[in-house]
């Protein structure tokens, strides 16, 4: 490697031949990278050589399945979403794909008609509870690719203000009795998310609804959640047996929730 100096250079041709040695780009995934006008040298290259080489080993584990939270003992496999393939373990990734399709056909049915509320009536909204990522992975979905128009109106319980709600239940009022609620918890035992169930389900049932034909759980198989979900003949209830989610992905298989039901696909 030509001998960089810490300050690019100036002059056109100091900064020519920075460009061209610290240039690094990827045919296979259409990505260039220019680090020209960084303060980077050629003995801090050398010196981060080994955390490179670190990160990339600690990457090759997680792929084939290491434990990446020792607390919990669980993998982290969200991209395996998007990439069945890549889960190491052959069964996870058959769960991951039949998962993904039947909720894109629960969100046809919802958005069809054919699952509703009560016999002859359709859902007019859907009220999701979930904090953190549970929460702002759907919404940055809804406003991200939500047509005006389509779908259904989302409503969110992403943390437990009393006022925030009481505003939202007030907003629905009558509709609560065609509402979806969808209940998104990755360890299904959040305190949080319980909370925002409970007041959902008395707001429900206030209403003349009808918590088991309306409540959908989305969280860990075997989870409280999914246990309570499946004692209470709950709608539906969405597992993985792996750990599909993180803060930010919109939960597992939580992120295909909300674009079956705002989009029917």
């Amino acid at each position: 490697m030509v001998p960089l100096s810490a300050v690019p250079g100036v002059d056109p041709q100091g900064q020519w031949q920075r460009f061209c040695a610290l240039l690094w780009h990827s045919d296979a995934l259409g990505f260039w990278l220019d680090v020209s006008r960084m303060g980077l040298d050629t003995a801090r290259l050398q010196e981060l050589q080994p955390r490179f080489s670190a990160a990339f080993s600690a990457m090759e584990a997680l792929e084939a399945g290491a434990i990446a939270n020792p607390d919990e003992q669980r993998q982290v496999g969200h991209y395996w979403l998007r990439s069945p393939e890549l889960a190491p373990d052959p069964a996870a990734a058959d769960h991951i794909r039949g998962e993904v399709d039947r909720i894109e056909t629960f969100g046809r049915d919802v958005l069809s008609g054919a699952i509703g509320p009560a016999p002859g009536e359709t859902f007019t909204d859907v009220l999701w509870i979930g904090i953190g990522g549970s929460g702002l992975g759907p919404l940055l979905m809804i406003r991200a690719l939500q047509d005006p128009g389509s779908g259904l109106p989302f409503h969110f319980f992403d943390n437990v203000d009393p006022d925030g709600m009481r505003r939202t239940l007030a907003s629905l009022g009558e509709r609560l009795r065609t509402t979806l609620v969808i209940v998104v918890s990755k360890s299904g035992g959040t305190p949080e998310p319980h909370i925002g169930m409970l007041q959902a389900r008395l707001a429900v049932e206030a209403r003349g609804g009808h918590w088991a034909r309306q409540a959908v759980a989305v969280t860990m198989l075997g989870s409280r959640l999914d246990q309570e979900a499946e004692q209470g003949q709950w709608l539906r209830a969405s597992g993985s047996p792996v750990s599909t989610c993180s803060t930010g992905s919109g939960g597992a298989p939580a992120s295909p929730v909300p674009l079956a039901c705002c989009r029917g696909c």
